[in-house]
């Protein structure tokens, strides 16, 4: 039987704090383009829009994840996994049966490096197929190994199928 916790508190400050950053980054390098040509070219300016926007999903998912006050809380036993989060809007919660699940999905993409070599990224992605055919896609959010959570889903018998991207 797996039982994890995780506060949701470290996570939201971990976004809040980055997204601060990145912000104040952009504004910095912003001013000093500025300041040395008087104008900005388009391409900063949609540059600066977009990285506006990722920051911002970085601060509200931050405050989002403090105001909630929640914990991670994932359960594996011998008939179910239970995947509870502290906040709906940022990652969805599940529980299911495990004669409900059909196999679970390991992809690995393997990216090659800028000189042609093998030694490039190593992606992996974590997904749980049902009977019906619906597909429950994991991410990290609430920084679990997902690994560890398949490991144990294999243990009770959930057959893991690997797929491996170049």
């Amino acid at each position: 039987m797996m039982n994890y916790e995780k506060d949701a508190t470290e996570k939201g400050k971990s976004n809040l704090f980055w997204g601060t950053i990145f912000l104040a980054m952009v504004i910095v390098l912003d001013t000093i383009l500025f300041l040395k040509n008087d104008e900005f070219p388009v391409a900063v300016i949609i540059f600066t829009v977009i990285w506006i926007m990722i920051c911002s999903l970085f601060i509200s998912s931050g405050i989002k994840l403090i105001k909630s006050g929640g914990k991670w809380k994932i359960t594996i036993n011998s008939h179910a996994i239970e995947w509870k989060t502290p906040n709906p809007n940022i990652d969805e919660s599940f529980d299911f049966r495990l004669k409900e699940i059909d196999h679970i999905e390991t992809k690995i993409r393997k990216r090659k490096s800028t000189n042609g070599s093998m030694k490039g990224k190593i992606s992996r992605s974590y997904s749980i197929i049902l009977n019906n055919g619906t597909i429950q896609k994991l991410n990290e959010n609430s920084r679990v190994s997902l690994a560890q959570v398949f490991i144990e889903l294999e243990r009770y018998g959930v057959k893991n199928v690997v797929n491996e991207e170049t």
